[in-house]
Formats: structure tokens, C-alpha cells, sequence
């Protein structure tokens, strides 16, 4: 765990537990807070635990800026998975993450959101046969709405070893996030 954290030994338990519970369970762990209050640490650190646990970390930080771009965040945490897992994908969910991830020459084409969430869900799946997979997203309530729609899908269907951990500011638009007890 990050050494660097003074008073924090509570939250750090609960990371800790999350994050070793991926083996046996799936599920969501929310920082959550107001600015300021040392979220983005406990978020370094657990990613930094995880890593030293062999956990395939996917991540993604939005800012502000970008909330209104079409699947940003979903381009960023896709933005570390190897090749070969994204081209092992069925050719519709192929299309959709072609598309998603600018690398389509037919960009004019739309993705259906629950073609792209099961093509989330299938790389989420794919890298969940290796070790396990978590999903970290610092400042959540910037996801943009596309990109939410398909993590969403794809946490609430991942099966064992798949796991989010995100922060996030107090706001309504992060309700859809609370799937596990917050910090």
C-alpha cells in the first residue's frame, strides 16, 4: 500500500479486502468525497496494491472537458489491452469497438449501446481468463453518458475477478455507480 498515506489505515483495510475479494466475487467500490479530501491517493494506492497483486488494471481519468465527448473513457481504459484480445471479439462486437476506438474507417456508423456493452463485457471476460481485471476510473462523474452505459452493462454482468474502483465527487449523475458500500 502507498506509504505515503498517514491516517488512512481504515480505508486502506477496506481497499485491501476489495481488491482480495476479486477471487471469490465481483462488485463496485466507490471513494467517494468532496474535493480535496484525498480520494485520487486511496485510488493511486489501490491501484498500486493491485498491481503488486498481479491484477490487470484498466484506466481511465476523465476530466470535466471531456464529459461530453462520445466514449472517452471507454477509449481510455480500452486504450491498454492488447491487440489480440480486442481482434478475438465476434465480428458485430468487433465493428462496435472499431468504431469506439476511432480505428474504423466507417466513423459515420452508430453503435448500438448494448452491442457495444457486450463487446465491453466479452474483452472484460477475455482478460478475466488471465488474471483479474479492474476497472479504475478517477473523477467518475466525468464519464461520459456513452461510456457509462457500457461499463455499466459490463460490471453488472462480469463474473468473478472483475471489479470497479472509481471516485467520486457527491452528485446525482453518480447514483447509477453505487453498487457496493462507499468509502
Amino acid at each position: 500500500m502507498h506509504s505515503k498515506l498517514l491516517g488512512r489505515q481504515a480505508e486502506l483495510q477496506v481497499i485491501a479486502e476489495f481488491l482480495g475479494s476479486l477471487g471469490s466475487n465481483s462488485g463496485t467500490l466507490l471513494l467517494g468525497g468532496s474535493a480535496g479530501m484525498g480520494k485520487t491517493s486511496l485510488w493511486r494506492s489501490a491501484l498500486d496494491l493491485a498491481h503488486t497483486q498481479g491484477v490487470d488494471v484498466l484506466v481511465a481519468r476523465p476530466t470535466s472537458s471531456e464529459a461530453g465527448l462520445t466514449l472517452a473513457t471507454l477509449s481510455d481504459l480500452l486504450s491498454g489491452v492488447p491487440a489480440h484480445v480486442l481482434d478475438s471479439l465476434p465480428p458485430r462486437q468487433q465493428e462496435a469497438i472499431d468504431v469506439a476506438l476511432v480505428r474504423s474507417s466507417d466513423q459515420g456508423h452508430s453503435i448500438e449501446p448494448r452491442v457495444l456493452g457486450a463487446a465491453f463485457l466479452s474483452i472484460l471476460e477475455r482478460l478475466s481468463e488471465e488474471s483479474h481485471v479492474l476497472l479504475a476510473i478517477d473523477d467518475a462523474q466525468w464519464v461520459d453518458a456513452s461510456s457509462r452505459s457500457a461499463i455499466s452493462y459490463a460490471i453488472r454482468r462480469i463474473g468473478v475477478g472483475g471489479g470497479l474502483i472509481a471516485t467520486v465527487r457527491p452528485s446525482a449523475c453518480c447514483q447509477a455507480w453505487s453498487t457496493r458500500p462507499k468509502l
